[in-house]
């Protein structure tokens, strides 16, 4: 069996990228590096980071931005976490060689029956 991550996609238009991310420990381990958004997927090259909220129990998370040598940018606790920036123009992908625009997770304590969702608001490039 394989941890379980579900995308629901909440908005897919020209200019932005709504995703609600479930995810549903097994028991068979940490995610490591595992896509969780294909920028191709969604018709971009490339993304930036506009809003989050997570709601992680039991486990944390890391966000990458995928490359030659992927880029940690987010830092996802075992609690309620939101970003949502007024002054800001989002977290954009600084990565360098080899970036696709694709974001990585990577899941640290995630064992059977943790349970946790990510909501990004993405803006494509």
């Amino acid at each position: 069996m394989a941890n379980t991550l579900t995308t629901q996609v909440i908005q897919n238009g020209p200019r932005n990228l709504v995703l609600n991310i479930y995810i549903a420990g097994d028991g068979s381990g940490d995610e490591s590096a595992t896509t969780l958004v294909d920028a191709s997927a969604y018709g971009a090259s490339d993304l930036v980071l506009e809003s989050f909220w997570s709601g992680l129990s039991g486990f944390t998370a890391d966000l990458l931005w995928d490359a030659t040598a992927n880029v940690a940018f987010l830092h996802l606790p075992d609690y309620d976490v939101r970003y949502a920036p007024d002054k800001v123009d989002g977290i954009p992908n600084n990565a360098g060689a080899g970036k696709t625009g694709d974001i990585l997770i990577t899941t640290a304590g995630l064992g059977n029956g943790d349970k946790g969702t990510i909501m990004l608001h993405l803006r494509k490039k």
